[in-house]
């Protein structure tokens, strides 16, 4: 009997297209919100909902924290992504976007905010503007050249730095050092810029899980 019914549809019925969901959540809706835009734009939802997008399609999302806090992880599938290099910045704005490129099977999107502290806004704009800093660490002073900025596996907050000058507990005064940030004590962004890239930099830091701030790859310095 469905064999009959089936065959008795009138010939070239379009079928409805195939669609697919992606799971949205936020871990505290005061922190931040992720709307969906393009297509999905008069959706207004904060907090966990779900999105449906038709098959071969693309949907993007706006990830935004409120003031005062950061974009702290984004998990894409439950695996998370690089902030650095795998969310684009929206200009003129404090808002990021995210985008689901031909949807071909269910997705989910999770995002984390965190606390913005003195310590986040300073390192993250000295690596941005490739300024020469002089801190101390371990009971040293010293002058860095910071290059990224990130968490690692175990959600410590570290410093990339290649030391151009001062004391180390290892005894070596220049080269390249990871700083846990938590024991950084004063902090100077100097007035000096550095140019180019040394060589041994990579953007994509294995030592950092989560990257909030990183040099791009230029030419290599001499």
């Amino acid at each position: 009997m469905k064999l009959k019914k089936e065959l008795s549809k009138k010939p070239g019925t379009p079928l409805k297209p195939m669609s697919y969901t992606i799971k949205v959540k936020v871990n505290v809706e005061t922190q931040g919100e992720v709307l969906p835009v393009e297509p999905q734009k008069s959706i207004k939802t904060k907090g966990s909902y779900t999105v449906r997008v038709t098959h071969g399609k693309s949907q993007r999302f706006e990830i935004t924290p409120y003031d005062g806090y950061r974009v702290e992880a984004v998990l894409v599938d439950d695996k998370a992504i690089n902030l650095q290099h795998q969310l684009a910045e929206i200009p003129d704005s404090n808002s990021f976007s995210y985008v689901f490129d031909d949807v071909t099977k269910n997705h989910s999107l999770t995002v984390s905010f965190a606390k913005l502290d003195e310590e986040d806004v300073i390192i993250s704009a000295s690596v941005r503007a490739m300024k020469v800093m002089t801190l101390i660490y371990s009971g040293h002073k010293r002058i860095v050249e910071p290059y990224s900025y990130g968490l690692t596996s175990l959600g410590n907050a570290v410093l990339r730095c290649y030391q151009v000058k001062g004391g180390s507990v290892s005894g070596q005064s220049q080269g390249w050092k990871l700083m846990k940030t938590a024991l950084i004590g004063k902090m100077i962004v100097e007035d000096i810029d550095f140019e180019g890239t040394r060589e041994g930099y990579n953007p994509n830091d294995s030592m950092m899980k989560t990257i909030f701030a990183a040099v791009a790859l230029k030419d290599k310095k001499q």
